[in-house]
């Protein structure tokens, strides 16, 4: 079985960081939905904030989980 997990990387007046979803997807589809709606609202609270986004960038990391034999 596969999931999904949404991280972003986030670049504001020169400060970058990770940011990663706590929930995972099982579809692809549904995990970069979700990127492009945290990119819609880092942009809008870095304008509320008067700030500016220099780089903001977005995957969904694909990881394979494998039931235990044990």
């Amino acid at each position: 079985m596969d999931i999904f997990v949404p991280v972003l990387w986030i670049c504001i007046n020169a400060n970058c960081e990770f940011m990663q979803d706590m929930q995972h997807y099982t579809r692809e589809s549904e995990c970069k939905q979700q990127i492009d709606k945290q990119k819609v609202k880092i942009k809008k609270l870095a304008r509320e904030a008067r700030s500016q986004v220099d780089t903001l960038e977005g995957t969904c990391i694909s990881v394979s989980i494998r039931k235990s034999m044990i």
